[in-house]
């Protein structure tokens, strides 16, 4: 199988890349709508410099992405680089995709000089758990809360 992962600078209105979120979101029992203009979204996100988008291909198609935003910690004023998706679509776990993801959002951070890269994954995801403490990635013991405001 050849993978390649790509950063994406720009998506058709029709990506295919959309049906990955929407499988992510299915995944992990989220009520989220991912809308039918997230390409353009997320295109002006891209550009804007807000979000990096890395998509895995099998055969030209999407099978895995992952998306990385920027923060600030407050307390030692650094900044940070935030995994806010990591996706593998079924069939295609366990075969290096994720880790190859990982390292593009990695090198991608380096490039940033982001200090470090921080993420979270539902309690009850255990492959998603062990596959992140094989990494050598530490748990943070807190809670995640939203709240609507617009």
């Amino acid at each position: 199988m050849t993978v390649t992962i790509s950063r994406i600078q720009e998506l058709a209105d029709d990506a295919a890349e959309r049906s990955l979120a929407v499988a992510h979101a299915l995944y992990e029992k989220s009520a989220t709508t991912v809308p039918l203009d997230w390409a353009s979204r997320m295109t002006a996100f891209i550009a804007a410099g807000r979000i990096d988008l890395f998509v895995a291909r099998s055969a030209g198609e999407p099978v895995g992405y992952a998306t990385l935003t920027r923060g600030v910690s407050t307390w030692d004023a650094e900044p940070y680089g935030y995994l806010d998706c990591l996706f593998v679509a079924e069939g295609h776990r366990s075969s290096g995709l994720g880790v190859l993801l990982i390292e593009a959002v990695v090198a991608r951070s380096r490039e940033l000089d982001l200090g470090d890269l921080q993420w979270q994954t539902p309690e009850w995801n255990d492959g998603a758990i062990r596959f992140y403490e094989r990494l050598g990635a530490t748990r943070l013991a807190k809670q995640r809360f939203t709240l609507a405001v617009g």
